[in-house]
C-alpha cells in the first residue's frame, strides 16, 4: 500500500491544477481537529480493568492515535504542524511531562498532500474554537467538527443529552470551564455543537471577517456516526426502535442536506461553492467497538447502507435543483477496500490502543505508528487509515477538478 501511495502521490504532485484557497470542515469526531477538549484521563474507571470499552475516546484529539513524525514507518512527508495554530495539548494524569506527540486528523493530512503539490498556499487547519481566543489569519481552512456531534441542531453533552439553550458564547464558556476544572461535573455540562448550530457559528463567524471564503473554498460534511450511536443504544439498552427507525428512513441525511443548503444560501452568489463534498459513512461491523456486538454490528451497518443510500438519492435531487453540486464521497468503500487489503487484514477488528503497544507514556510512544492497523480505538481510525483517507480524497478532489 505505501509504494501504491508514493507512486500515486508523485504522480499528481508532478502535474499542474487549479489551487484552492483553503478548506472548512463540518462534522464530529472522525474530523474533530480540536475542538472537543483532549482528555488527561486514559481510562473511564481507574478502578475498572483496562479494555477497550473503558477507554476515554477523547485521551488524543485527533481522535486518533499520537504520531512519531521522525518515524519512516510511512514513505511520505509527515505534515509539519503549526503548534500557535493548535490547541493546547491536556497533561496526561499523573504524569508531571507534557505530551511530545500530537495525534494528526485526515483534514490535516490531506491540506498538506495539497500544499506539497501546490494546490493550496497553506496546510494549516485550525479549530474553530480557537477563533475565540487567538488572532488567526482568516484565509486559513478551518475545522467546525466536534466530537459527539450529532447532524441534528443546538448541542448536546458528551452524553448525547441535549443543552436547552448554546450560543457560540456558551459553548466557550462551557468548554474553557471544562479545560480549567476537568471534572466529572463539568465534562457533562460541555455543549458540543450539533451541525446546524456548526453552521451557524461558521456563517457568523464569515460574517465576522474572522474567516475568509470564496467559491474555490472546499467543504467538506462528514458526519451522521453518533446518529447512528445514539439509536443502537436506544434500541439496545432501552428498547426503542424510533431513533433507528428514523435513522434508516433518512433523517440524517435530510439533515445533512439542509446544511448544505443553509451554507448555500447564507454566502453571497459570487461565493458560493460550485461543489461541496460529502462523505458517507463506514461499516460499523469493521470498528472493534461494533465487532464485540455482533447482533448490534450487523444492524448497524444494514442501518449505515440506508443512510448511504438517501444521502446519495437526495443529493442527486439536490443537484438536479441547485447550482451547488454535491459530490457524495465513497468512503464506506474505502474502508471495505482497506479491510481486505493485506495490509490491514492481519489486525482486523483490533483496537491500535489496546494491541499496538505503549501510548500512556507521554514523552516516548511505539515508532510503529499504529501500522497496519484501521482503527486506534472503539470507532476512531489509526494514523494509516487517516493518511490514506485523505489521499483518496485528495486523488477524488483532482480527479473531479480535471473532468
Amino acid at each position: 500500500m505505501n509504494k501504491l501511495f508514493l507512486t500515486s502521490l508523485l504522480f499528481y504532485c508532478a502535474s499542474s491544477f487549479a489551487q484552492f484557497n483553503n478548506m472548512i470542515v463540518f462534522g464530529d469526531s472522525l474530523s474533530d481537529g480540536g475542538n472537543f477538549p483532549e482528555s488527561q484521563k486514559i481510562w473511564i474507571d481507574d478502578s475498572k480493568s483496562k479494555t477497550l470499552s473503558n477507554a476515554v475516546p477523547q485521551f488524543y484529539v485527533p481522535f486518533s492515535n499520537p504520531v512519531d513524525t521522525s518515524s519512516p514507518a510511512f514513505l511520505f512527508t509527515w505534515p509539519t504542524l503549526n503548534s500557535a495554530m493548535l490547541e493546547k495539548q491536556a497533561p496526561i494524569e499523573n504524569n508531571p511531562n507534557p505530551r511530545k506527540y500530537r495525534s494528526i486528523s485526515w483534514p490535516q493530512f490531506f491540506l498538506n498532500m495539497a500544499e506539497i503539490s501546490h494546490l493550496i498556499k497553506s496546510s494549516v487547519i485550525s479549530p474553530s474554537n480557537l477563533l475565540n481566543t487567538r488572532k488567526i489569519p482568516a484565509h486559513f481552512s478551518f475545522n467546525y467538527a466536534w466530537g459527539y456531534a450529532m447532524s441534528t441542531e443546538n448541542c448536546v453533552n458528551p452524553y448525547y443529552q441535549p443543552s436547552k439553550f448554546c450560543d457560540a458564547q456558551s459553548i466557550y464558556l462551557a468548554r474553557k470551564k471544562y479545560k480549567n476544572n476537568p471534572s466529572a461535573e463539568n465534562y457533562k455540562h460541555i455543549e458540543v455543537p450539533g451541525l446546524f448550530k456548526q453552521m451557524t457559528l461558521f456563517i457568523n463567524d464569515v460574517r465576522a471577517n474572522k474567516v475568509s471564503v470564496d467559491k474555490n473554498t472546499v467543504y467538506v460534511f462528514w458526519t451522521g456516526g453518533n446518529d447512528l450511536i445514539v439509536a443502537v443504544i436506544a434500541l439496545y439498552h432501552h428498547w426503542n426502535p424510533l431513533p433507528l427507525l428514523k435513522f434508516i428512513l433518512g433523517f440524517t441525511s435530510d439533515n445533512i442536506l439542509k446544511n448544505v443548503s443553509i451554507l448555500h444560501y447564507s454566502l453571497p452568489k459570487e461565493k458560493r461553492p460550485n461543489t461541496v463534498y460529502v462523505f458517507n459513512l463506514f461499516n460499523p461491523e469493521l470498528t472493534p467497538g461494533f465487532r464485540a456486538h455482533t447482533v448490534m454490528a450487523a444492524v448497524g451497518n444494514f442501518a449505515v447502507i440506508c443512510h448511504n443510500f438517501w444521502l446519495k438519492l437526495d443529493s442527486k435531487i439536490f443537484n438536479f435543483f441547485s447550482r451547488s453540486k454535491i459530490i457524495v464521497v465513497p468512503v464506506y468503500q474505502w474502508y471495505k477496500n482497506s479491510s481486505e487489503n493485506k495490509y490491514f487484514k492481519a489486525h482486523l477488528g483490533e483496537a491500535c490502543q489496546m494491541k499496538g503497544g505503549n501510548y500512556t507514556n507521554p514523552m516516548v510512544i511505539p515508532k510503529s505508528n499504529c501500522a497496519g492497523y484501521l482503527f486506534w480505538n472503539s470507532v476512531h481510525p489509526a494514523a494509516p487509515m487517516n493518511v490514506f483517507e485523505a489521499h483518496q480524497f485528495f486523488k477524488k478532489l483532482i480527479s473531479d477538478k480535471t473532468t
